[in-house]
């Protein structure tokens, strides 16, 4: 016993038979001399960490009220996760595990841009629903001009160490003058344990430095969020100065081992934990595992789940790997998964500053396997630890909280851990001794403790997790016996106000972008605000964002900002590249506008400039797919990111693009061939695909990093793979028509529905399809229907490319058939034109600006037979195909 303080003993006894006890010694501090908390370590709180590129960059698209939903499990207060503290990636422009963060500052002589990314409208999202929430921030990565050149050194907390610093700090100083965001703590570099080693330790001074100077004394330094706490330990021993400026040391997925003695007295954390399935059993069992073991083994405060949300596109690396999962936007569907539930057992029943039991004085392991810990409210004031009666017979505390887990390790393993090296666990029967005389600071004695329970031991039952369990009493000091099961979770606690939190609406389907999205999916971008990110869209090198065009004509458009490669973190880059949709598109058309800037932008290679548009990737910054590449000197097709410009698949010199003009580059992938064409022009015609390359994401890029290239007009259709079966046609009449299907090259092997029905888009296909699909008559009024269904007429979509479709003829679109220019418009429209989009492949007619620039010409004009009711192309089809007629297909 301390001078002048007594310790009141809680004594936790396991029981498998009657007879059966082992005391687990609880000590709460009793006395009013002194800091009688010492001894007992400040709990830190549980954590979520947004990062690592593009974890949760779906999210903010998500349709309300869907979105709310999915934060209010994360973050809102006895609801969900109720999380603690965010982590947060300070963008770098770098490939970063599962995509890019932009950079506040992409250029050295750019001011700051506080709007980029959103990580800002995260963390407000957060504090919106918990103002107590910690905010934590760490750079994955760096933008290129900290090298100090093309070929500067790779370390820029060595090589350019105050320039670094300010570098982060302006971010930190942004996040509190732009956001009104108060950042508590900030680290070094993620996991990259060589730079931490050569230039950490100047780096974190001079770190200090900067945030004291500008008036940021509160922010509060992690070192080092590498793999293991060793070497900050051995660098603080050796420095004091340097230890000084330390708050916690940190490590990722320390396997609950903390650094032990060598933390000199500082908190440890393990500041990056978790990364399993939250889609099996695993995920939820290892969450609730290393939550108590981290305490247990290592003496470890804070433990921090990476990552927050799975809100990136299936099939990326790590996939399935949040809290829970939201990463279909276009449906507004996301599942709660267990780790979610796992972690509520602790956050909503303990808050940060309350203290840990220590182990052998409260928490510890059980006998037949599992672990427990006990975490103490003080209450006000702290610092004075619980209050007394004059004769010392009574002791008072805020709350206090039990969490119970017992977890077998070989099936509870987290990410990146070794194999757990722990006991098999067997149920078994507890009760908790309390000092007859605890009692609360809102009075009385403590006579009962709420339960929790949840088994984790399958996610197919949401109603076996986070389950109330009503109360054990409390007589006599002893709570009434409680048995634990294998892989469940208990919580007991004099907290009242948990909650399995429910959404107000439910959760939709999840169902294919197609079948949310209208086909053909198209963005002119104007819709959005300067400096965000597009829809659906997610970057995985480069940093694409919404700037002026500066010309009329295209208005807002997305542009690639990063001048010069990014300093890698854990990841290396091959070249700028975007992708939108599912890994499961099969058979695709993708087409973009696109700007190249004046000037070579590059500094990493002669070129000045180049684009390419992909289907059917696989990958993060390389892997196979389809691409077709045109620069200011050529044009190829590659087949995988790191080949594009060798003409892996096809090349050719024959059509250009010129810097600071637009132009059009459209691809198909169908079946087991590309075609590709640039303004109109052909680049080249059923060149054969691998065999291996069968569906993936639709992608958009630069040949390099050449900043201040500029896209518009992005165009997708494409089929998923297995394609699923066909929806039967609607009947005809007013309301939303289903989704197209995607035509395939060539006739169709099976006829064509003879009931066309209101939204079917209109295509170009062989005249020999048949007079059911291609022939067309006037029905007065300018009104053009189909011969085989009179009361079906010639209509145009409101889509930015206005594609033709089928609509009842009292609310169709009036033509005319312009006799001197063989061009079909709009009655009242005449600046546009009809555009079968002439190729070797059926594709959706669309109405474009007459003589357009690159797809203009003959694609324009047609012919009108009144015997067979056709609408031909004056330009003729593929070879030995014959000419194409506009015409339906269902």
């Amino acid at each position: 016993q301390k001078m002048g303080t007594r310790l009141v003993v809680l004594v936790v006894c396991a029981c498998v038979r009657p007879g059966d006890a082992w005391p687990y010694r609880i000590d709460v501090p009793h006395g009013i001399i002194g800091d009688t908390w010492d001894d007992y370590p400040e709990f830190d709180g549980v954590g979520g960490l947004s990062g690592g590129g593009g974890c949760s960059r779906l999210l903010r698209d998500y349709p309300e009220p869907y979105r709310s939903q999915v934060l209010d499990y994360l973050f809102l207060p006895q609801f969900g996760a109720s999380l603690h503290i965010l982590k947060v990636e300070i963008g770098g422009d770098a490939q970063s595990t599962d995509g890019t963060e932009p950079s506040h500052r992409h250029d050295a002589h750019e001011e700051p841009n506080y709007e980029r990314g959103y990580e800002w409208w995260m963390m407000k999202e957060a504090k919106l629903r918990n103002p107590r929430i910690k905010l934590y921030a760490l750079p994955w990565a760096w933008p290129g001009w900290l090298r100090g050149g093309a070929q500067g050194e790779f370390n820029p907390l060595k090589s350019a160490t105050n320039t670094t610093a300010a570098y982060v700090v302006d971010w930190i100083e942004g996040a509190k003058t732009v956001h009104n965001l108060s950042i508590d703590f900030v680290s070094i570099w993620n996991e990259m344990d060589k730079q931490l080693h050569d230039g950490g330790p100047q780096y974190i001074k001079q770190l200090r430095r900067e945030l004291d100077a500008r008036g940021l004394g509160a922010v509060r330094i992690v070192a080092y969020d590498g793999h293991s706490f060793s070497d900050i330990t051995r660098a603080m021993a050796a420095d004091p100065a340097l230890a000084d400026d330390v708050y916690a040391v940190g490590a990722h997925y320390p396997g609950t081992k903390g650094p032990g003695a060598s933390a000199l007295g500082k908190k440890a954390w393990s500041s990056e934990d978790y990364s399993q399935l939250s889609n099996t059993p695993v995920g939820g069992m290892c969450w609730a595992r290393v939550l108590n073991r981290n305490f247990v083994a290592g003496n470890l405060t804070a433990t921090i789940a990476w990552n927050l949300v799975d809100a990136y596109y299936d099939q990326l690396a790590f996939s399935n790997k949040g809290l829970m999962r939201a990463n279909k936007p276009w449906s507004g569907h996301y599942i709660v998964d267990n780790p979610v539930w796992a972690a509520a057992h602790t956050t909503q029943f303990a808050q940060p500053g309350w203290r840990y039991a220590p182990v052998g004085n409260g928490s510890g392991w059980l006998v037949r396997g599992g672990s427990y810990v006990t975490l103490l409210d003080p209450g006000a004031p702290r610092s004075r630890g619980t209050s007394t009666s004059a004769d010392g017979s009574s002791v008072t505390i805020a709350n206090l909280t039990i969490v119970v887990e017992k977890m077998d390790p070989a099936l509870s393993k987290c990410e990146w851990e070794n194999a757990p090296n722990a006991t098999t666990p067997e149920a078994e029967t507890v009760t908790f001794a309390l000092p007859p005389s605890l009692s609360l600071r809102t009075g009385g004695l403590v006579e009962r403790l709420f339960v929790w329970r949840s088994n984790l031991s399958s996610v197919e039952n949401a109603s076996d997790v986070f389950v109330g369990l009503g109360a054990v009493t409390v007589t006599n000091g002893r709570t009434a016996p409680l048995t634990i099961e294998p892989s469940c979770v208990y919580t007991l606690s004099t907290i009242s106000d948990a909650r399995k939190g429910v959404a107000s609406t439910q959760v939709p389907p999840d169902t294919p972008f197609f079948a949310n999205v209208s086909a053909p999916y198209t963005d002119n971008f104007d819709r959005y605000n300067l400096s965000s990110e597009a829809a659906f869209f997610s970057d995985m090198s480069g940093s694409w964002e919404i700037v002026d065009s500066e010309n009329a004509s295209h208005g807002r458009v997305m542009q690639q900002m990063v001048p010069v490669a990014p300093i890698f973190g854990i990841r290396s880059e091959v070249r700028p590249i975007s992708l939108i949709g599912e890994a499961t598109f099969a058979d695709t058309h993708v087409a973009v506008d696109f700007r190249l800037p004046r000037g070579n932008q590059s500094v990493t290679s002669s070129s000045t400039g180049s684009v390419y548009v992909g289907a059917r990737y696989k990958g993060l910054t390389d892997g196979p797919g389809v691409f077709v590449h045109v620069t200011t000197s050529g044009w190829d097709v590659a087949s995988t990111v790191s080949k594009i410009g060798s003409g892996s698949l096809a090349k050719g010199q024959n059509v250009t693009a010129t810097e600071n003009t637009w132009h059009r580059l459209e691809l198909w992938v169908v079946g087991a061939v590309v075609s590709a064409r640039l303004d109109g022009t052909v680049l080249c015609q059923n060149v054969a695909v691998p065999t291996s390359v069968a569906s993936g994401w639709a992608v958009i890029g630069t040949g390099e990093y050449d900043a201040g290239v500029q896209f518009d007009n992005f165009f997708l259709n494409a089929s998923s793979m297995p394609s699923p079966p066909p929806s039967p046609p609607a009947p005809p009449g007013p309301g939303p028509p289903g989704p197209p299907p995607v035509p395939g090259p060539g006739p169709p092997k099976a006829p064509c529905s003879s009931k066309p029905y209101v939204g079917q888009h209109l295509y170009n296909l062989p005249c020999s399809l048949g007079a059911a699909y291609t022939a067309w008559e006037g029905v007065g009024q300018g009104l053009i229907s189909l011969r085989s269904a009179s009361n079906l007429c010639i209509s145009t979509t409101s889509d930015h490319v206005r594609s033709l479709v089928l609509d009842d003829c009292q609310n169709a679109r009036q033509w005319i058939l312009h006799s001197d220019t063989s061009k079909l418009s709009p009655a009242n429209d005449s600046k546009h034109c009809c555009d079968i989009n002439m190729h070797s492949l059926p594709m959706p007619a669309a109405l474009w600006a007459c003589n357009n620039a690159y797809r203009g010409g003959a694609n324009e004009r047609f012919t009108y037979d009144a015997a067979s009711g056709q609408l031909s192309s004056a330009m003729p089809g593929p070879p030995g195909g014959g000419n194409e007629c506009l015409a339906i297909c269902i």
